[in-house]
């Protein structure tokens, strides 16, 4: 039985990104997420144990969402996808 509930996050993605941190490139910068709920706020929580910066890359609604959940980490308000995706491709060029 998985009780993600009782992780900060509120899911179980954050059991399943907890046993993918093994995997992280040593050079990674930090994770960047096209989310304004759950995954973001699980990355967020991971990533400040690693020490790496989460990005989460959404609209004005998962941003509000974000942060009245705790969300700790940088986020860009974007207005839509394609708008998203060049955000993220640009992080991704960067090294995240």
């Amino acid at each position: 039985m998985l009780w993600g509930g009782l992780y900060e996050s509120g899911s179980l993605k954050h059991l399943t990104y907890e046993l993918c941190l093994n995997a992280v490139p040593r050079g990674a910068r930090g994770f960047v997420e096209i989310s304004g709920s759950s995954t973001a706020l699980a990355l967020d929580l991971l990533g400040r144990r690693r020490r790496l910066p989460t990005v989460a890359v959404t609209d004005a609604s998962g941003r509000d969402h974000l942060t009245r959940r705790g969300f700790r980490g940088r986020v860009r308000t974007i207005t839509s996808i394609g708008e998203a995706h060049e955000v993220c491709l640009e992080y991704e060029r960067a090294g995240w």
